[in-house]
């Protein structure tokens, strides 16, 4: 999903702008919630997941096909 960062900042601008729905969440998200995940997955706790991705868009997929611009 779309990330606030320094590199993303015209999209993130684009998107708050069009306040159209990107994700079920209905915001972008923040680099801390990437740290989450990364935190998680470096610890004890994800010391058995392995071999996958992760989707981390705010449920951007559930809202279905969507217009890519």
């Amino acid at each position: 999903g779309l990330i606030d960062t320094p590199l993303a900042s015209d999209a993130v601008a684009a998107v708050r702008a069009d306040n159209a729905p990107i994700n079920m969440v209905g915001r972008v998200g923040e680099p801390d919630e990437i740290a989450g995940l990364v935190h998680y997955l470096v610890s004890p706790l994800g010391r058995f997941a392995n071999g996958t991705s992760y989707r981390v868009d705010g449920g951007a997929l559930g809202l279905g096909p969507f217009d890519v611009r």
